[in-house]
């Protein structure tokens, strides 16, 4: 029987899941229910930036925003990532269109420097196969899609027609004004100047950049 796939563990995971970031050419998917990058990852980021390939992350949803989560979100939210919240979430899986990882490590920096972790790279085309359908049937679906509130950048569920957290919804609703200028994108959660020729508010939601 050939073999799907190379057992790794301990310090070999973080640099086998920074090849499939350094080898991402058309989507990256980072699936991982805990996150606070370490330096080096963030830099393998910063790389793929040049190569612009689709990037998806999917983060378990949490009753409490941990900082430290919210940070790698918005950082992935600069290179135009959709950011996923999916409950009970426990999976770890990171491919690109060629390679993968599965491994039992979250991306956090307590468990690349003091866990004790197994995992295995995945370079079978059946295999990967199989791995991003159950990521797109069970875990990308459009109801688990962040998005951000354009007054408060508090992180709701994405939603063009609602893009509002239910406090300044409700502070909005008083007096409803479809075109008063807000503060963030609803997609991308960038500060958007209010002297803009459309600014972002509720008719118009997300900045230039993300409706193109």
């Amino acid at each position: 029987m050939a073999r799907l796939g190379e057992f790794i563990y301990d310090e070999q995971i973080l640099p086998a899941i920074i090849e499939v970031i350094d080898g991402a050419k058309e989507h990256l998917v980072l699936v991982s229910p805990y996150n606070n990058y370490p330096q080096c990852l963030c830099d393998a980021l910063e790389r793929a930036r040049t190569r612009k390939p689709r990037i998806v992350a999917v983060y378990r949803k949490k009753s409490k925003t941990n900082n430290s989560d919210r940070k790698s979100r918005d950082q992935l939210r600069k290179f135009g990532a959709d950011i996923y919240s999916v409950k009970k979430l426990h999976a770890k899986v990171y491919y690109n269109e060629s390679s993968g990882v599965v491994t039992s490590m979250n991306l956090l920096k307590s468990s690349v420097t003091t866990s004790r972790e197994i995992g295995f790279k995945i370079t079978d085309a059946e295999m990967l196969k199989e791995i991003r359908k159950y990521v797109e049937e069970r875990l990308v679906a459009h109801k688990n899609l962040l998005g951000l509130c354009i007054r408060c950048r508090d992180e709701i569920p994405y939603d063009p027609g609602k893009p509002m957290c239910f406090k300044h919804y409700r502070n909005w609703k008083r007096y409803p004004d479809l075109e008063y200028p807000q503060e963030y994108c609803h997609y991308c959660g960038e500060e958007q100047p209010t002297a803009l020729v459309t600014p972002v508010s509720f008719k118009t939601p997300l900045c230039g950049s993300c409706y193109k």
